[in-house]
């Protein structure tokens, strides 16, 4: 449905949107028809381009809204791309190439309830597209539910398009001949009719329904009569009967649906001549002469229009159907605009006006819509025109043709450089964001390159391709291909100054920038025009870039003479513009340009504008009769003009009053009601694709720049007439006080102001990268500022985007839309039954709330908060430089950026000193209380929480003394009482902490008001001391009332690390040591000893047990002898102390005095507790030296792990061989030796039986020797191993006396006996004397028949006193002497063994001796006891004698 007419009179500026430098094309190659000749035209097809917009395009609710296509055809070529401005399209570019073919204009695209159908002729063939329409891809869809603003994308209904349905036979046809222009329609039954001019008839042809199996129809139509004939309602076949004559062909004809419903074809033949041909009826209908409607010749003064053929075009829409007629005279160009209606059945052309144009440019093309009518031209110069009329005016044209401005900032201004760095200027300027296109930029440097005499080798691109380098490339090839060229110009002098040096520079990028420009010209070449006849929306269509037209206000375009009057301005306005443009005249130099470069300095530019009023005026003022007339005549014109405005302070004014749109913004528009639920989905996507964020800004840009070029002209003229302070005109209404002190300063403000406007479009951005993302992510978590605040932008950072397109796609986008939806212009829409949306319309109302938005004195703390969350920290650093000389609203809140931006970018001296500058003004500041208050609006306490998030900041960069700093100004500055002190306190004590400072961190911990706290950060300080060993540094505090807290947050500690990296242990040692607490150090020492056996095994595990259990020890006897005694708690102990351990749970009440001297921390546990004295350190302490020397013979974790009794490893250390350590295992856990005598036993019997007796000690058989002490031998002869084996024995044996030593030589005899070894002689000599008994016992028991037999008859022989002390004998058998015993069993035993034996000859012989020998011993025995009988009984006479 077509628009609502708009009332409002607009005027219209025109930015270049470049296509992106990440447009992806999607290639398509469309083969011709077999049928079709290969030949091709030999004239060279012009460009040309148009675009088509959806029936619901400005319907508020509709899928297609703000959705249109636009294409661009050159030769063989067409570029489809679809746009939307309120969603980012996918698959939305597309190139078709039709081989061997050449396009003709009026591509004709059609939309119907279910497809989109694009029609389009080549100089050969006719094809056919057919597409989804946007709203079945919006149900098909995964996420069809677009309205709901989840989701920002949709896909391009050009995605649809592909080879396979291109061929298919009933989406194309061949022609007869070549064809010249062409036009499209679809039928009632989707067939597709096209008319094609032919060099000598016109082609009808007709593609039948998609699907169908039917082929293409076709009949021709000659410029004679004709016989006709209907097939299935439509002429086929005809016979044609007429002449060949070729200038009466049409030069452009057009199919229209009129309101009969009928389809026409409307033809612009030669000789202006205008006809209808009707497709029902066959025939021509209507001929009309347009030279009716031609004016004289004689009363106009046209310049030569030149040969350019007639044109048609037609108004889109249902409400009504203009017919517009392009036609060209010799003397001028005229457009006549017709409507078409039925009279009586009868189809009538009612004229509606014409309008003639006095240019001499070239045409290029023309479109009508409802509202305007858009005529699209080519200056002699190659500029491109754009001109309008609005239609219902067109009879009238009271104003003429108004002429839409283009505002290009192309042109690179050499005089802008002045102290700046050439290349970074240039450089800038060539990469600004949509400047030029990568292949603009690629052919410069390509031609450029050729240029120099002799190539440069470093370019590291491809360059003649179709596709260009990348960005990164490029930036790359032309510092490379510059700095190579002026190398070049340099060799060629001596010497080279430094002015010469800059000249040269300064010529070698100009001229390689006027290549780009060239180039970047040819792509911007128009094409075509396209108007959206449902939105209003106007494009100029060019080679490689799209010109948007935006609505303006009459003033700009005054101002800058595209508008010739308005009614709408006041005559003293008019005048003052008037004034202006004389004064210009007396400019030599771009006063823009000067005062941008004060403003871009943060100079004053009132001091420049003054001195060129002073220039120029007293130039004027001053001219004496011998100065030019001209100077003369323009001083009198200035003073009249300024005599005609009635009131210059009033004329200013209004200029000014238009030019402040300042306006406050209630925070209330945020957020809205859930009843405008429809109103939100529908606003909450409007404008908001990149392609519209990039319109939107570019316009933007263009109509700040604009403003301030008025600001600067206005200032001007204001300046120039304070030189006129002494002329009457001034002194009427004090004009001259109120502008030096009220409308100078206004101007000013808003020079200011715009140009912080205009600098945000002109400034890319800098690259963000994901790591500094994600850590400015961090740095805002700090102050618990989420994504979702409307910081950050939808747009990744990029410098293919300005500031202000990064500010759209953040908050500045969402909250204009908000706006939007307030104002009267959406509120009008909402009225109206249709929910129509016009563009000029809407887009005014958009730049209004957008100038509001990017205010400096409204909103640049938004605009810094998206600088900031986009990581632009250097951008936001000159902003708010800038607005700081603008106004000092918000001076806090820039403060406080300020400082984020110095600590991004590591400055935190600077931070600190911003962010201390703002906290002067949160106490009234929404900001601070909203966005980092949270939901604290305290104000006593916003001070202080303020600075806690300054901290926070402050820790995020590791600004540790900076983080001290803060938190002492916030204490000073802070109530004493405040409740956050505390915090500040432990902050400060933290941030020691990390700076390495002890003593200062021990300093703000005791200075701490609060205990809880104080205990937090001392466990704090022990811990990160004791990671860093500073071991000296922990103990030397006092911690005066602090030392039990200490010691229980190390031994805590202690206890909850794994021990195999638990140092707490040695550190809570080394402190109770350094207070002279030995045995709390005792206690230490031992419990780490402890878990170490229960939780980590080892060598060095063990090894360091026994240094805990040595130190231990060593530290108990540094007391007295009653206090040798420590309590641990009740852990795992090592098997041979469970049975030793004394358990106290029963007599807690008798311990409680001994735990207030010992450890205070056990009182917690109590019932696991016991009581260790140092001999049980030092059993401990002997386990595991022994285990350790075990390990030294051999490493087999079987002795590492685990834990053993005393008795195990008592049995280990004997298999080892460790004697000396098994002996005093033995005398500590009185452990009985003869298991250790008959292990050495063996050993001794093993080696005196091996074959290699001789082997040396260091053998590995025997080096078990080597861990025993030999120092007991003194000879000086070298022994053998077995020997020395046999003498340890021997040594060990001597230790003991007595009955011990009886029994330890009788376990020896036994073992070696046992082992079939024969004893040695020391030992059979030692157990003749100690216990001859057993000995024999022993001889028997092991069958040693032999030696048994010789024992015993020694030692009868010892009896009757041979060699008595042999066997230890005090006396041998006298009457008078003590009675000698032998051992009768035993040698009972022995000769009844001895008489089984038969068969050994010498145990016989022994037997005999041994019976003959104890014989005479009996007889002997029996004498001596008759002697002692007698003397006993002489003795007792003679006691009883007495």
């Amino acid at each position: 449905m077509a628009a609502k007419t708009t009332q409002a009179i607009h005027c219209y500026r025109q930015v270049i949107i470049n296509n992106r430098q990440e447009v992806q094309w999607k290639h398509l190659v469309i083969p011709l028809p077999d049928s079709v000749a290969d030949t091709r035209s030999e004239s060279i097809p012009t460009p040309f381009g148009g675009g088509f917009s959806y029936k619901n395009s400005g319907n508020i609710s509709s899928v297609s809204r703000n959705r249109f296509i636009l294409w661009r055809c050159q030769d063989d070529i067409i570029q489809l791309q679809e746009m939307c401005l309120d969603c980012n399209l996918i698959d939305n570019n597309i190139q078709l190439r039709f081989r061997n073919s050449r396009l003709l204009p009026n591509i004709a695209i059609k939309e119907t309830d279910q497809n989109v159908t694009i029609l389009l002729a080549t100089d050969h063939s006719v094809h056919r597209f057919t597409l989804s329409h946007p709203k079945n891809l919006a149900r098909n869809a995964p996420n069809h539910n677009q309205t709901t603003g989840n989701s920002n994308t949709a896909m391009s209904v050009l995605a649809g398009i592909t080879l396979k349905d291109s061929l298919q036979h009933y989406n194309y046809a061949g022609l007869p001949g070549v064809g010249s222009t062409a036009s499209a329609e679809l039928l009632q039954d989707t067939s597709a009719v096209f008319a094609v001019v032919l060099p000598t008839s016109i082609a009808i042809i007709v593609l039948p329904p998609v699907g169908s199996n039917e082929g293409a129809r076709m009949m021709e139509i000659h410029p004679g009569t004709f016989v006709q004939r209907f097939i299935s309602g439509l002429m086929f076949g005809s016979k044609m009967i007429a002449s060949t004559d070729s200038n009466l062909l049409p030069q452009s004809v057009s199919f229209r649906y009129l309101s009969d419903g009928k389809l026409y074809l409307f033809m612009i033949c030669p000789r202006y001549q205008l006809r209808v041909w009707s497709i029902q009826k066959n025939d021509f209908i209507l001929h009309l002469d347009l030279n009716t409607y031609r004016p004289a010749p004689a009363d106009n003064d046209y310049g030569a229009v030149g040969d350019q053929q007639n044109r048609l075009s037609a108004s889109c829409g249902d409400m009504d159907e203009y017919i517009g007629a392009f036609l060209c005279y010799p003397d001028h160009a005229q457009f006549v605009l017709l409507y078409p209606m039925f009279d009586n059945g009868k189809l009538i052309m009612k004229y509606l006006g014409s309008v003639n144009d006095t240019n001499s440019n070239i045409f290029i093309s023309f479109t009508v819509t409802n509202e305007n009518m858009w005529i699209l031209w080519k200056t002699s110069k190659g500029e491109t025109l754009l001109k309008y009329l609005p239609v219902h005016g067109i009879q009238k044209n009271s104003l003429g043709w108004s002429q839409v401005s283009l505002s290009s900032n192309e042109s690179c201004n050499t005089d802008a450089l002045s102290d700046a760095d050439i290349e970074e200027y240039f450089m800038r300027f060539i990469f600004f964001p949509g400047r030029f296109s990568r292949s603009a930029i690629a052919k410069a440097i390509q031609i450029t390159n050729h240029a120099v005499s002799g190539q440069n080798a470093t370019l590291s691109g491809v360059y003649g391709d179709v596709n260009p380098p990348s960005l990164d490339l490029l930036v790359k090839d032309v510092i490379s291909l510059m700095s190579y060229q002026i190398q070049l110009a340099c060799d060629a002098y001596d010497e080279v100054s430094d002015e010469a040096l800059r000249s040269i520079q300064e010529s070698c990028w100009s001229k390689f920038c006027i290549g780009c420009q060239d180039f970047g010209k040819i792509e911007r070449e128009a094409v075509g025009v396209f108007a959206d006849n449902g939105t209003g929306l106007a494009c100029i269509i060019r080679r490689n870039a799209t010109s948007y037209i935006y609505p303006t206000q009459v003033v700009e375009n005054l101002w800058d003479e595209t508008l010739i009057s308005s009614d709408v301005m006041t005559d003293d306005v008019a005048i003052l513009i008037e004034c202006v443009k004389l004064i210009k005249l007396q400019l030599t130099q771009n006063l823009q340009l000067r005062v941008e470069y004060d403003l871009h300095r943060g100079l004053d530019p009132i001091l420049t504008i003054k001195d060129i009023a002073e220039q120029i005026c007293g130039n004027l003022i001053n001219a004496t009769a011998i100065a030019s007339e001209t100077q003369c005549d323009l001083m009198t014109k200035l003073e009249k003009k300024l005599i005609a405005i009635g009131d210059i302070s009033m004329a200013v004014g209004a200029v000014i009053e238009f030019l402040d749109v300042f306006e406050k913004i209630d925070d209330a528009g945020d957020t809205l009601a859930d009843s405008e639920g429809i109103e939100q989905v529908s606003c909450g996507r409007l404008y908001s694709s990149r392609m519209a964020m990039k319109i939107l800004s570019t316009a933007l840009t263009d109509l700040s720049h604009t403003r301030y070029g008025i600001c600067c002209d206005l200032l001007l003229l204001q300046s120039c007439i304070l030189f006129f302070e002494n002329k009457t005109i001034l002194h009427e209404g004090d004009h001259c006080n109120t502008i030096k002190c009220l409308l100078i300063p206004r101007t000013i403000y808003l020079l200011r102001s715009y140009y912080a406007i205009y600098w945000l479009g002109q400034q890319p951005c800098s690259t963000a990268t994901g790591d500094e993302m994600e850590f400015n992510m961090r740095q805002l978590a700090a102050l618990e500022i989420s994504s979702a605040s409307g910081l950050f932008s939808s747009i990744l950072a990029d410098p293919n985007y300005t500031l202000s397109e990064l500010y759209l796609a953040g908050s500045a986008g969402y909250k204009m839309r908000m706006l939007l939806m307030q104002s009267e212009v959406w509120c009008d829409r909402l009225t109206n039954s249709n929910n129509w949306l016009l563009w000029p319309d809407v887009a005014q109302a958009c730049f209004e709330k957008l100038l509001q938005l990017f205010w400096p004195e409204q909103c640049s703390v938004p605009i810094l908060e998206c600088m900031v969350g986009n990581c632009q920290y250097e951008e936001a650093k000159f902003y708010i430089n800038m607005v700081n000389g603008i106004t000092e609203e918000g001076i806090a809140e820039r403060e406080f950026m300020l400082g984020q931006c110095h600590l991004s970018t590591g400055n935190g001296s600077k931070a600190l000193e911003c962010f201390i500058s703002a906290s002067d003004g949160i106490t009234s500041n929404k900001f601070f209380w909203k966005l980092l208050m949270s939901e604290i609006y305290h104000e006593k306490r916003v001070v202080s929480l303020y600075y806690m998030k300054v901290m926070r900041l402050f820790e995020q960069f590791s600004y540790f003394d900076l983080a001290i700093t803060a938190a002492r100004t916030a204490i000073d500055s802070v109530d004493p009482k405040d409740p956050e002190i505390p915090v500040f306190w432990s902050n400060i004590f933290k941030y020691y902490l990390e700076l390495g400072e002890a003593k200062q961190a021990y300093n703000a911990l005791v200075s701490n008001p609060d205990t809880e706290r104080q205990k937090n950060c001392l466990q704090l300080f022990v811990t990160v001391l004791c990671e860093q060993l500073e071991f000296k540094t922990l103990c030397l505090f006092p911690y005066e009332g602090f030392v039990d807290n200490v010691s229980d947050i190390m031994l805590s500690r202690a206890r909850n690390v794994n021990m195999s990296s638990n140092g707490y242990y040695d550190q809570l040692y080394s402190f109770h040591i350094y207070r002279n607490n030995f045995r709390k150090a005792a206690c230490v020492m031992y419990e780490c000893a402890i878990r170490l056996a229960e939780e980590s095994v080892g060598v060095a595990s063990l090894q360091q047990q026994a240094k805990c259990y040595l130190v231990a020890r060593n530290s108990l006897q540094l007391v007295s002898a009653d206090r040798r005694w420590i309590l641990c708690p009740k852990l795992e102990l090592p098997i041979s102390q469970k049975s030793k351990a004394v358990d106290i749970s029963e007599n807690i009440a008798e311990i409680n005095t001994m735990i207030d001297i010992c450890i205070p921390t056990l009182k917690n546990c109590v019932a696991g507790t016991r009581i260790v004295e140092v001999n049980d350190i030092s059993k401990d302490y002997m386990l595991v030296i022994s285990r350790l020397q075990i390990l030294q013979r051999d490493n087999s974790p079987k002795y590492s792990e685990g834990q053993f009794a005393s008795e195990e490893i008592l049995v280990y250390l004997i298999l080892i061989g460790l004697f000396d350590t098994a002996f005093s295992l033995a005398r500590v856990f009185d452990l009985p030796y003869t298991k250790i005598f008959e292990g050495l036993a063996y050993k001794c019997c093993s080696m005196s039986n091996d074959p290699k007796n001789g082997y040396q000690i260091d053998d590995e058989e025997v080096a078990w020797l080597k861990a025993n002490d030999f120092s007991f031998i003194s000879t000086i002869r070298e022994l053998r191993p077995t020997d020395l084996a046999w003498r340890l024995l021997q040594h060990y044996l001597g230790y003991f006396h007595g009955a011990e030593s009886s029994t330890f030589h009788a376990c020896v005899a036994n073992k070696l006996l046992s082992l079939n070894c024969p004893l040695p002689y020391w030992l059979s000599l030692s157990l003749k004397k100690l216990d001859v008994a057993s000995l024999l016992r022993l001889y028997i028991q092991y069958d040693f028949l032999s030696e048994a037999t010789q024992l015993v008859m020694d030692y009868i022989d010892a009896v009757h006193g041979i060699n008595t002390a042999e066997f230890g004998l005090k006396n041998a058998v006298h009457a008078d002497s003590p009675s000698v015993w032998l051992p009768y069993s035993s040698i009972d035993h022995l000769l009844k063994l001895l008489d089984n034996v038969a068969s050994d000859a010498e145990l016989i012989k022994l037997s005999q001796e041994l019976k003959d020998k104890l014989g005479r011993y009996l007889e002997f025995a029996d004498k001596i006891s008759l002697i002692k009988i007698d003397n006993e009984k002489s003795r007792r006479m003679t006691r009883e004698l007495q």
